[in-house]
């Protein structure tokens, strides 16, 4: 169980990076939007009303730092959005370290983009990466048939060519 709410809130924290990515650059209609931050903060709720988990992951400190100065940029973004207040042109340096983080081009893992897939969340570059994963299928296809029509002995050539 513990493994699954850890699962579930990296999730959650990469669709509030989206969130908060796209809403900087003011991408998502604001409908669909307010649905999301209703269907996050209901989901924190549940989270937080069911027993704690402890973390399994240490940080060192200035790892730590920066998670706390991001997760804080996330939280300030969500605020604005939820209280529909205009940016306070003060805090507009506080976000920053949220854009930054979202805007760096780091790869997620096929298993979180899958995660995020299942719950209906656009994942950056999705056009690309279901390019390649049909490039690859072809690919493998195509091998399959050429392995297909080989000998046992060209196979085993080419076995031993590749090892």
């Amino acid at each position: 169980m513990a493994l699954f709410m850890a699962s579930v809130l990296d999730i959650l924290f990469f669709l509030l990076c989206f969130l908060i990515y796209d809403l900087l650059k003011g991408l998502y209609d604001d409908g669909l939007l307010w649905e999301f931050v209703k269907a996050v903060i209901a989901y924190q709720k549940k989270l937080d009303s069911t027993t704690s988990v402890p973390r399994p992951l240490k940080l060192d400190q200035a790892m730590e730092k920066k998670r706390k100065v991001i997760i804080k940029s996330f939280s300030l973004a969500r605020n604005i959005y939820t209280t529909g207040q205009k940016m306070n042109p003060s805090k507009e340096s506080e976000l920053q370290p949220g854009a930054e983080f979202l805007e760096s081009n780091t790869a997620l893992s096929i298993e979180q983009e899958n995660r995020l897939k299942q719950m209906g969340a656009t994942v950056r570059n999705a056009g690309s990466y279901i390019e390649r994963l049909r490039m690859n299928e072809e690919r493998e296809k195509m091998a399959e048939n050429v392995m297909g029509k080989m000998s046992v002995e060209q196979l085993s050539d080419l076995l031993s060519s590749t090892i």
